[in-house]
């Protein structure tokens, strides 16, 4: 991964190598948040970066399939997988995650989390909202949204909202029903 600043428009780090603890496969997504960025990789791994000096300070892992999903507010991350799962994480203990949601019946594709849910699409067409609240959080809703599989998810405060192979997007509204 290459860090810009954006102001400059100079390259200031390259986050990479797994030598010094990086991914030894495709990065497939990340998240950033005060001052660090989270990576999920086709090595089934997720890394923890400080920007400020460019180095990997954890390892979170749990996930047996690559990681396909990141969600991070800069203490806790929410990963999505291959393996069909996802997993939260707290930062000030990173050995293992502090909970495994299962119930999507193909791969986690997308995330999105806000102060009081987490929203998961996957390839088995499914959107699930989480409470964040639990231990471990419940699934409160599955909502079928494409056919095909769901690629991306967003959320806003009352409407989630799930993109698809089907070539739509589909808007669940929380506040008409």
């Amino acid at each position: 991964m290459v860090v810009h600043d954006l102001e400059t428009q100079v390259q200031t780090h390259v986050l990479q190598g797994a030598r010094a603890g990086g991914h030894k496969f495709h990065v497939w997504c990340l998240q950033a948040a005060h001052g660090r960025v989270v990576s999920g990789g086709w090595d089934c791994k997720l890394k923890v970066w400080d920007l400020k000096s460019a180095t990997c300070t954890a390892n979170l892992v749990g996930h047996s399939g690559p990681v396909r999903a990141v969600a991070f507010d800069g203490a806790r991350v929410v990963s999505g997988s291959w393996d069909k799962s996802l997993k939260m994480w707290d930062l000030a203990y990173p050995a293992s995650p502090l909970h495994t949601l299962t119930g999507h019946s193909g791969p986690v594709s997308s995330l999105a989390v806000d102060e009081s849910k987490i929203v998961s699409g996957s390839y088995d067409g499914t959107v699930r909202i989480w409470a964040l609240a639990g231990a471990p959080p419940p699934c409160i809703r599955t909502l079928k949204a494409n056919t095909g599989g769901v690629l991306a998810v967003a959320l806003d405060w009352r409407r989630v909202y799930a993109a698809g192979k089907d070539k739509k997007i589909r808007v669940f509204d929380f506040a008409a029903e």
